[in-house]
């Protein structure tokens, strides 16, 4: 849990980082405003093992008055709510009142399934996103307030499915609000009390709420939506049969509680939201479909600001080249935007909400945290030798030489010493002179490293995977260039066999 803002002084480095972040936020809010008068609130943080390490904001809670926002200014969080659906979910099956492989129709008798035929969608399709139901943003960003028996008036009209389950990834609002619906079968109560009981108040988030009308006025940032006219301040809506899908109200300081409780999946604790539960949330189930940049011919996620991904329970997990798994959600709502994201191995996360319609603070806050992740900060992982072996990659990079002890015997009967040297050497004509105090390490996991040294014409990074035994030694040595900007990379050396093809998942 975040223990306080500043846990300790950041050094010089982290501080221009942090800089650097603020900078980018900045210039979405600026984006956002354009030419007109007034910005609507902003606010943004990095959390790090449990700890909110930095804040920072911009904009007015509601325009005119003045007001920055800090980090018990409540937000409408958007989708992010979708993983709190999720973790109740599951939290409800492990008291035994839900099978997650049970098909919804099961606690929704009323549901009317147009089809595709066979079998039916169960409450794991529908969490993670393969239901067969198909994408209804526009419209069920509209739907919140609608009430319970509505919504079972709904439901018994005929539910479209455009396949059958785990056919493919559809984003599905219905699906989760008929697990809300669900929700409230099963135990009697309004979903909101639900998840109170069982997250709220448990986690300590003692400003996240389904209702607006219970936020003090001088602590809630007003929605507003951009027309040609100007800012348009939009009407808050009350919690509702489709609370499930967006409805959550939160602060800064609640969601770096809430992030570095599903951060910290990797923990044996049983507290409100067991480990095992959390690393269900964040293992990867529905491939999101992907395209290609025309101009770069990197992969990424279709319409997300991140690489190639899929869904969980109620969570987007990335799998980065350079870092590994990443945890993300993005939302947005009339008059709001927001984002989460997180490093799985390491802690670190990012959280960003804005106070406009569909706030774009998706991509800066994927671009901190990965600009985060650059750096040598500390991490929950343990990896056994891991100074001597940086040591050793290190002294290879920069001259070619090889450290006894550090280097498993498959090392060199894969590809010979001098090979590896001449490859070097190669490579090093792209990168020019590398500079031997901006040595970065980023752990990916207990098994893989990256090292990466600069040069004038861009980077010399080194994908390292260690041996499953102790003592860890290297047993992959991959070195890649990456052209400084500007730069193309040489057609002529994409072909080698000896150079490590290079994905980066930096498209904002």
């Amino acid at each position: 849990m975040p223990k306080s803002h500043f846990e300790t002084a950041p050094d010089s480095e982290t501080r221009r980082t942090y800089w650097n972040i603020d900078d980018s936020f900045r210039h979405t809010a600026n984006e956002i405003a354009g030419n007109t008068t007034g910005t609507p609130a902003l606010a943004w943080a990095v959390v790090s093992q449990g700890a909110m390490v930095h804040v920072c904001s911009t904009g007015e809670t509601a325009l005119g008055n003045g007001h920055r926002p800090d980090v018990n200014t409540v937000f409408r969080i958007a989708s992010l709510s979708k993983s709190f659906a999720a973790a109740t979910t599951l939290l409800l099956e492990r008291h035994g009142l839900v099978d997650l492989e049970a098909p919804v129709a099961n606690y929704l008798p009323g549901l009317v399934d147009a089809g595709p035929s066979g079998r039916l969608p169960t409450l794991n399709d529908v969490l993670s996103m393969s239901g067969g139901f198909p994408s209804d943003d526009a419209w069920a960003d509209r739907q919140e307030t609608m009430t319970s028996e509505a919504f079972d008036r709904l439901l018994a009209g005929g539910t479209v499915r455009t396949t059958r389950p785990r056919q493919t990834f559809q984003y599905s609002n219905l699906g989760y609000a008929m697990i809300g619906r669900i929700v409230e079968t099963v135990t009697g109560q309004p979903y909101p009390e639900v998840v109170g009981k069982l997250l709220f108040g448990p986690l300590g988030l003692q400003s996240t709420t389904f209702d607006h009308r219970t936020v003090p006025h001088d602590r809630f940032a007003h929605g507003y939506r951009l027309t040609e006219h100007g800012w348009k301040l939009q009407k808050p809506t009350a919690p509702g049969a489709f609370s499930a899908i967006g409805g959550v109200l939160s602060s800064l300081s609640d969601m770096g509680k809430w992030v570095s409780t599903l951060a910290a999946s990797t923990l044996t604790d049983d507290g409100p939201l067991p480990s095992t539960l959390r690393r269900r949330m964040q293992q990867p189930i529905t491939p999101v479909p992907f395209t290609v940049d025309p101009a770069t011919g990197l992969p990424s996620s279709r319409d997300f600001p991140w690489g190639i991904s899929s869904y969980g329970l109620g969570i987007f997990i990335e799998q980065d080249p350079d870092f590994g798994l990443i945890s993300h959600h993005v939302g947005g709502y009339p008059g709001y935007g927001a984002h989460m994201c997180w490093h799985q191995s390491s802690g670190t996360g990012v959280i960003a909400l804005g106070g406009s319609t569909y706030a774009p603070v998706s991509a800066p806050a994927g671009l901190a945290l990965k600009s985060l992740l650059k750096r040598p900060l500390d991490t929950s992982l343990e990896i056994h030798n891991l100074d001597r072996i940086v040591a050793g990659v290190r002294s290879f990079m920069l001259h070619g030489e090889v450290t006894a002890g550090v280097f498993s015997p498959c090392v060199a009967l894969d590809r010979s010493w001098q090979e590896r040297r001449d490859e070097l050497a190669y490579l090093k004509t792209h990168v020019g002179p590398l500079a031997p105090d901006g040595c970065q390490v980023s752990i990916i996991d207990n098994s893989r490293l990256k090292v990466r040294f600069h040069g004038p014409g861009g980077v010399l990074a080194a994908g390292v995977l260690l041996t499953p035994v102790h003592p860890r030694r290297v047993q992959v040595l991959a070195l890649e260039d990456h052209p400084a900007r500007g730069r193309p990379p040489d057609p002529l050396s994409r072909g080698r066999p000896t150079r490590a093809a290079h994905v980066s998942n930096n498209k904002p």
